[in-house]
């Protein structure tokens, strides 16, 4: 999965489900069967979890895998191909 669609698509989809996630705890608030409260778990999580950590998450699951990516390729074309040409 590329990280435009996680970032662009999938992400956006996860906060409009978390919005209306909270929606419903609010509708539902006060709605208990045999003393348990049914509804509540998106507003917990999204108390504990801010936009901003998710966010910072998202970068750091993206960000670490395309820096060793890139300093690899770098590596390999302009060190470890040159080794290879000289017969190292």
């Amino acid at each position: 999965m590329s990280p435009y669609l996680s970032n662009a698509i999938y992400y956006r989809l996860l906060l409009g489900a978390v919005e209306r996630g909270e929606q419903i705890d609010k509708a539902y608030q006060g709605y208990k069967v045999e003393a348990t409260t049914l509804f509540g778990m998106t507003t917990l999580i999204s108390t504990k979890v801010s936009k901003r950590r998710a966010i910072l998450c998202l970068v750091i699951f993206y960000g670490i895998p395309l820096v060793v990516g890139i300093l690899s390729f770098i590596y390999l074309t302009c060190f470890y191909c040159a080794e290879v040409a000289a017969g190292v």
